[in-house]
């Protein structure tokens, strides 16, 4: 598989999604395109809890009770075929724990290799 080939692919496939999303001329600066994705088969290193906030080709955010300090460097895997090592770019509070609840932390985190990101979005979009 050509891994940039496919991406492009599925940006052609999503084109409504993405445009619809506002997310190519408008104020969001980003590089690549961000994607609502559910699969229970990603696992990210040392975080236990976590449910998958966005994916994009340079990077994942997720939500978890769980804080991790930008910086940090951990692995997201998806089932026993693919793997990428990410960096911790920010991890922000979305609101505090109290007697009766965790609280809950938004993670960001960049993709250190493009082609693996990219490789990992096709295949989770495409196995959706």
């Amino acid at each position: 598989m050509n891994v940039r080939e496919e991406y492009q692919r599925v940006l052609e496939e999503h084109q409504e999604e993405i445009t619809a999303a506002g997310q190519l001329g408008g104020t969001d600066q980003r590089g690549h395109p961000r994607f609502k994705v559910d699969n229970a088969d990603l696992w990210l290193s040392t975080v236990p809890e976590f449910a998958v906030a966005d994916l994009s080709a340079s990077g994942i955010a997720v939500i978890s009770n769980h804080p991790v300090e930008a910086g940090t460097l951990l692995n997201l895997s998806l089932g026993k075929s693919l793997s990428v090592n990410t960096e911790v770019v920010a991890c922000t509070m979305e609101y505090a724990p109290d007697e009766y609840t965790d609280g809950q932390f938004r993670i960001q985190c960049r993709f250190l290799e493009d082609l693996k990101g990219m490789e990992l979005l096709v295949t989770v979009l495409r196995t959706n």
